[in-house]
């Protein structure tokens, strides 16, 4: 189905692991295109892997929170249909939505520390 998008592809797998999303941006990190595939949206659905991940009932709360932590901002990425990776967490699973919330809440309030003007 996301032939010309392998991490998409990975994160619809039902196997899918966090050390599979970890090892996968060791790959692109090589490639200097470290984020590019994590924020990549496929042309038929506009999801990016965040959205497939919390689409995926076998990916965990964990290999969610490693996709996250890659790109934050996916969580607010609207796909064709006008939803983002937090309305599937909503319908799909409560422990991802709260692994989500929780770090966007953590990526804020670090974000807000380090660019504090003093």
């Amino acid at each position: 189905r996301f032939d010309d998008y392998p991490l998409h592809e990975l994160c619809l797998d039902a196997c899918v692991k966090t050390r599979d999303i970890r090892n996968h941006m060791k790959r692109e990190n090589h490639d200097h295109h470290h984020l590019s595939a994590f924020s990549t949206k496929d042309d038929e659905t506009q999801m990016t892997p965040l959205h497939i991940l919390t689409i995926n009932p076998n990916a965990s709360p964990g290999t969610i929170l490693a996709c996250f932590r890659f790109n934050p901002s996916a969580c607010l990425d609207l796909d064709i249909m006008g939803l983002n990776p937090i309305d599937y967490a909503q319908k799909n699973s409560i422990e991802s939505l709260v692994t989500l919330i929780t770090a966007l809440c953590i990526n804020h309030i670090d974000h807000n520390i380090m660019y504090q003007p003093h």
